[in-house]
């Protein structure tokens, strides 16, 4: 996998083009007033999964991470192009996965166990901790974290970056 700065908006609509069907935005709902409101106010329509509902951080759900399916002529992702990448809300992904695949997957990697086995969670859907990875894309875990994703997007710095 490689990373690149994104030129325009038009590019993210271009790469994901090719799969319009399987493209999602993993949000960071602590970045949100009321992250239900937002994307019921966005499109009603949009299905998603708090990931972590049914885990031990469940109680502070709303702050946490929500994967939201949407589509390339979508509101949510136009949204996502104009402001959410420059106000770092997330990440934008494309993947074979349907939504409660990759949700499943995901919950995989939301804590890690430190060498005293601590158990620490890990806030892979922030999009300064995903940049901060770059250099370790090729490298086990996040090989694993990556495995079912044909694209991510996320900005830092007022740039916009892809994984691909």
């Amino acid at each position: 996998m490689k990373v690149e700065a994104v030129s325009s908006g038009d590019n993210i609509y271009t790469a994901l083009q090719q799969h319009e069907q399987n493209v999602y935005l993993l949000l960071d709902g602590a970045r949100f007033d009321d992250i239900f409101a937002f994307i019921y106010k966005i499109d009603s329509h949009h299905e998603y999964v708090p990931l972590y509902r049914g885990t031990y951080y469940e109680s502070v759900m709303e702050g946490g991470p929500f994967l939201v399916k949407t589509h390339v002529h979508g509101s949510l992702l136009s949204w996502y192009i104009e402001e959410g990448a420059k106000e770092m809300k997330g990440l934008l992904m494309s993947s074979e996965l349907p939504l409660q695949e990759l949700a499943k997957h995901f919950q995989q990697f939301l804590e890690v166990r430190t060498p005293n086995q601590e158990v620490m969670p890990v806030r892979i859907y922030d999009p300064c901790f995903f940049h901060a990875l770059t250099p370790f894309y090729n490298k086990q875990p996040l090989v694993q974290l990556l495995k079912p994703l044909q694209q991510v997007f996320w900005a830092k710095d007022e740039t916009i970056y892809q994984l691909s």
